[in-house]
């Protein structure tokens, strides 16, 4: 297993949601993360525009793909720039032919490396369902805490 996490620039997103095929074809990649549709269509578009208001193209304003070889399994993102407090939130997820397989922890490690070197982000959080066991096995292993329960979910904590 070799993952790897590519940041999408503004152009590459755009495509990804605009025309799956093209997307591949320019990329030479294979996309098998998670569905387009619906909930994820709306983040992914959420991260757009938020990438389209700023200048750079940093890790607060991109998609982060998870790769292993030439196929997209997943991907990661911060949900907005860090609050008061220096925090920040990731969400992450594997196309449904990829779970179960350390993908996403080591994904996660690898993201949190790069948010390491981000010096206003003090810790990070991530939410998950009471029932997402493999969820919080993948925050557990890569050292969040659990932190409370917000709006029916499970808060977790990454401090740096």
């Amino acid at each position: 297993m070799s993952i790897q996490l590519r940041l999408l620039t503004k152009q590459e997103l755009e495509c990804l949601l605009s025309d799956n095929q093209a997307f591949e074809s320019s990329m030479n990649l294979h996309y098998e993360g998670e569905d387009l549709n619906g909930h994820i269509r709306n983040v992914f578009t959420s991260i757009l525009h938020r990438a389209m208001q700023k200048n750079g193209e940093t890790i607060f304003e991109s998609l982060c793909l998870v790769l292993n070889g030439e196929i997209i399994v997943g991907s990661l993102a911060l949900r907005g720039f860090p609050l008061n407090g220096g925090y920040v939130e990731v969400g992450y997820g594997l196309g449904s032919n990829h779970r179960g397989k350390r993908i996403m922890t080591e994904a996660l490690r690898l993201y949190l490396e790069l948010l390491h070197k981000e010096d206003q982000i003090h810790f990070v959080i991530a939410h998950t369902d009471p029932q997402n066991i493999p969820s919080q096995r993948v925050l557990e292993k890569n050292g969040f805490l659990p932190d409370g329960i917000e709006n029916g979910e499970y808060r977790w904590k990454y401090t740096k």
